[in-house]
């Protein structure tokens, strides 16, 4: 629950819908708001780039820093017969550096950083760019198959009109036979639409990061995807995933330099 609100905060498009604070989590039928959240708890790629990216934040936070100092120590045995056959010695040594180096070092740490963490971001997006176009498919995908049940549905209605035609002798064997392979090709579409429904739902479960076989209703009917305008080139410089982490890198390649 704290997740989602920061993610309400943060992105009001992201926000669950008023009527799931009030039920069980996925009670009717797991809704695209909510999917949103699971792939990017769930989603192996998310996780992995998230991962990823915390090693040059944890860099970042110990840049800048004085460099250890090093303390050897050195023994040296004289094999010939003399009063002291040992030489011992000792030393410390530790790093000057030069003016505004360490700034540097921390600035660059910091743009890596931020690197880091947006192309974590552009993971993230494109997942829920693919959730929401297996979602859209999805939906699609079971209307299609409510169409081809009813469509069969009433073709066969129509072969038992036509059979009874047959059997009374008001029509001939050849066009009753000709329903009946129509009603059979209906069948078969049929059972190609299911199979293309659980394709799809296979593929949303595995965008989500679930197993095929998880016992989840996915509601794709409750909320269907609204077209929004199209982004002007403004929106699309500040949005854009791609182009936030090439100015990133673009950062980083100036520190460097």
């Amino acid at each position: 629950e704290e997740f989602t609100l920061q993610l309400a905060d943060r992105n009001p498009a992201s926000a669950l819908p008023a009527d799931s604070q009030t039920r069980p989590f996925g009670d009717a039928g797991m809704i695209l708001a909510e999917a949103r959240i699971v792939a990017l708890f769930y989603n192996p790629a998310a996780r992995t780039a998230r991962m990823k990216a915390q090693m040059p934040v944890l860099s970042a936070a110990k840049a800048g820093l004085w460099d250890d100092p090093e303390l050897s120590f050195d023994g040296l045995r004289i094999l010939q017969s003399v009063d002291k056959p040992w030489i011992i010695g000792s030393s410390l040594a530790f790093t000057l550096p030069l003016s505004g180096r360490l700034n540097v070092e921390k600035a660059k740490a910091k743009a890596e950083s931020r690197a880091a963490l947006v192309e974590a971001w552009g993971v993230e997006q494109e997942i829920l760019g693919k959730l929401e176009t297996e979602w859209a498919d999805c939906a699609a995908a079971r209307r299609a198959l409510e169409a081809g049940k009813l469509a069969q549905r009433e073709l066969s209605e129509v072969v038992a009109i036509t059979r009874r035609l047959e059997e009374a002798g008001e029509l001939i064997s050849a066009e009753a036979v000709a329903f009946r392979v129509a009603d059979s090709r209906a069948l078969l579409e049929t059972q190609r639409l299911a199979r293309a429904v659980s394709e799809s739902e296979s593929r949303i479960m595995a965008t989500l990061g679930l197993l095929p076989g998880t016992p989840l209703l996915l509601n794709v009917a409750e909320e269907p995807i609204q077209a929004t305008t199209i982004p002007g080139r403004n929106d699309l410089l500040e949005r854009n995933p791609l182009v936030t982490l090439r100015e990133a890198e673009y950062e980083v390649a100036e520190e460097s330099l």
